[in-house]
């Protein structure tokens, strides 16, 4: 299939007559790079913007810190805006990802060029500037609904970050605390709270 989404009013909902194989859905996200593509469980694709600047130079500053910590500790590995196929039938993207070494040996060479099939041990997400928070938030729910451990939240505008966690209630932060990977964003949460000129 080629269909190619240019001069689109974005976002948008997408749904085909049969739902596209995971094969046809990683040749159409291909096809259309420049957009942020996602497939809800019902099939449906949501199509939306790619993050803007002060979004992405967040993304960068959080890779680097995790990217440092995971070549230090050794035990996963650091995957940016990849697709996982997750336990609820959806495809959903993440800005950033961590997947464990055993979880990623145990792909085939096939799977780690596609879409991957399981959900990251943690993801995180930079809300971008025509984001909703609360679409934004529901996101991350879904991630642990699906078996993340650990998703974070960063919003430069408010310039918070939340946690998200199994089981338990987000908690929002202005500013990082000790906890789970808490070094790893140090970095990251500076570039928030530095302001934006």
């Amino acid at each position: 299939m080629d269909l190619r989404l240019v001069e689109t009013d974005l976002p948008l909902r997408l749904r085909f007559e049969t739902p596209l194989s995971e094969e046809a859905l990683f040749r159409f996200c291909e096809g259309n790079d420049s957009v942020w593509i996602e497939r809800e469980p019902n099939g449906e694709l949501s199509v939306g913007l790619l993050a803007g600047a002060r979004a992405s130079r967040v993304l960068v500053a959080i890779l680097c810190q995790l990217w440092d910590w995971a070549e230090k500790d050794g035990r996963g590995q650091v995957l940016s805006n990849a697709g996982f196929l997750l336990p609820d039938g959806s495809m959903r993207g993440a800005q950033l990802a961590w997947v464990s070494n055993e979880r990623w040996q145990a792909l085939t060479e096939e799977q780690r060029h596609g879409f991957a099939p399981l959900c990251p041990e943690f993801v995180v997400h930079v809300l971008g500037f025509a984001a909703e928070l609360a679409e934004a938030r529901a996101r991350m729910e879904r991630w642990i609904a699906n078996g993340a451990q650990f998703a974070l939240l960063f919003d430069p505008g408010l310039q918070q970050v939340t946690t998200f966690r199994s089981a338990m209630q987000p908690e929002i932060q202005d500013e990082w605390k000790s906890g789970p990977g808490g070094e790893v964003f140090r970095g990251a949460h500076r570039v928030l709270s530095g302001g934006w000129r």
